[in-house]
């Protein structure tokens, strides 16, 4: 992700073979067979990861595949963008202008 762009105007996906996860997404644990790396996720980024395949999705399609049709206040937005940026220097996801 390019430092002078703005997070919340980049669109978010993966392109890479599917992750493997555990019981469930939501258990935050993730074995990315690209890298060969084990992640333990929290809640939040667990949750974003489940929604997001190889079809870049503004931050508000992530959330609407999530939660349904919603508005985000201040706090969860800045939370849901330190989430996807914390994903992407993992390298489990991407994002790009749209």
């Amino acid at each position: 992700m390019s430092a002078d762009t703005r997070p919340e105007q980049r669109l978010w996906f993966r392109d890479a073979p599917a992750l493997a996860v555990g019981e469930s997404p939501l258990d935050g644990v993730v074995f990315d067979p690209a890298t060969g790396e084990t992640h333990f996720l929290n809640e939040l980024p667990a949750l974003l990861l489940s929604s997001i395949d190889g079809t870049p999705r503004p931050i508000a399609a992530l959330v609407e595949r999530i939660a349904g049709p919603t508005e985000l206040d201040a706090e969860a937005r800045t939370q849901i963008i330190g989430a996807l940026v914390s994903l992407e220097r993992a390298e489990l996801v991407e994002s790009r202008l749209p």
